[in-house]
């Protein structure tokens, strides 16, 4: 696989995380089980997503998270999408009705955060060396090498 920077790597893997997200929604049509399960395998991935953006890139580029353009917020969407996706969870329990859009409209107001001012930014700010750690350590966790 060619270099890629850390913009492309993290849209491969926001597309997949919004794929998993998508199988839960039409699984909500299905059995209660499915929906269970579908929501267990985008909330897994979620927070390791969530982990190693924390871990690697944020911790990594604390100079540049400082510098703002709405990225001081990107850690607290992170929290909030996890009560969120807990209240969801605890409602599938409960057979509750499940509210989406609230769920939907942040993860899509966060991801275009990362997409389009945070992960440019890091591309452009951090040195290559510390760049290509924290490219190598998504990798290692997202694809295995």
């Amino acid at each position: 696989m060619p270099d890629q920077t850390l913009t492309q790597l993290m849209l491969k893997i926001h597309e997949d995380t919004k794929k998993l997200f998508l199988q839960f929604e039409e699984s909500l049509g299905k059995d209660l089980g499915s929906a269970v399960k579908a929501l267990e395998r985008f909330k897994k991935e979620i927070e390791m997503h969530f982990y190693y953006e924390e871990s690697t890139a944020f911790k990594y580029c604390k100079d540049v998270a400082k510098n703002n353009d709405g990225i001081s917020n990107l850690v607290s969407q992170h929290s909030e999408i996890m009560e969120i996706i807990n209240d969801i969870k605890n409602n599938l329990k409960t057979e509750k009705k499940v509210e989406l859009s609230g769920l939907k409209k942040l993860l899509e107001e966060h991801y275009n955060i990362e997409n389009a001012i945070f992960y440019p930014r890091l591309d452009s700010e951090v040195k290559e060396g510390e760049k290509k750690l924290i490219i190598k350590k998504i990798k290692k966790y997202y694809y295995n090498y």
